[in-house]
């Protein structure tokens, strides 16, 4: 039973269909009751995604699914834990800059508050709206009057966006980058002879 639900956990879902809901979010067409399971599926998509640009940064041979888990876990820890690891090593490798960081960084404490919360809350709650203010956002609008007009969802869902779209063209223009494996008939690189020391003799 355990291994057939880490599989369900595993499996890759369809992101068109979170891309539609952040549509209806984007336009105002969303209702609050929707604001929790949004935010977890929001943060799972990312989460995946990250992983994915982490790897961007590894040898393929991680891409096979028991290496995959012992970095990012799976039945059992993997090296790198949670979403808060994974952004801190997705910032230590380059692939975004502290604002983007900081911004993924309020996603996972908004995220936590719609899983463990139990009474109601939605994007409504002062504190969850308090925290919506997303650096990366700022950035893009400005003191625009768009920036002034958004409600606390549509700044998740462009700040989510954003995050998601930055690690899906790091996955896509990295993939042919990505570093050599150390060939396995090796046991330690190759180095140069070392050097004799002392003086030569003379005739």
């Amino acid at each position: 039973m355990r291994e057939r639900l880490s599989a369900l956990i595993r499996n890759r879902a369809d992101p068109q269909e979170w891309f539609a809901q952040i549509e209806r979010y984007r336009n105002g067409h969303s209702d609050p009751s929707e604001d929790r399971a949004f935010a977890l599926v929001s943060a799972a998509f990312l989460e995946r995604r990250l992983e994915d640009a982490i790897l961007t940064r590894c040898t393929a041979k991680m891409d096979d699914l028991a290496e995959r888990a012992r970095l990012f876990g799976g039945d059992q820890k993997g090296a790198i834990e949670g979403f808060a690891g994974k952004i801190t090593v997705g910032f230590a490798l380059g692939l975004y800059n502290e604002l983007l960081r900081d911004d993924l960084t309020i996603i996972r404490h908004i995220r936590n508050v719609f899983a463990h919360t139990m009474g109601e809350v939605d994007f409504r709650t002062a504190e969850v709206a308090d925290a919506c203010e997303f650096r990366t956002v700022d950035s893009l609008w400005g003191d625009s009057d768009r920036r002034k007009t958004q409600t606390s969802q549509q700044k998740f869902v462009a700040a989510a966006f954003v995050c998601f779209s930055v690690f899906d063209l790091t996955v896509s223009d990295y993939q042919d980058a990505r570093p050599e494996p150390f060939p396995e008939a090796w046991i330690l690189p190759e180095r140069p002879p070392k050097r004799r020391h002392g003086r030569g003799r003379s005739n």
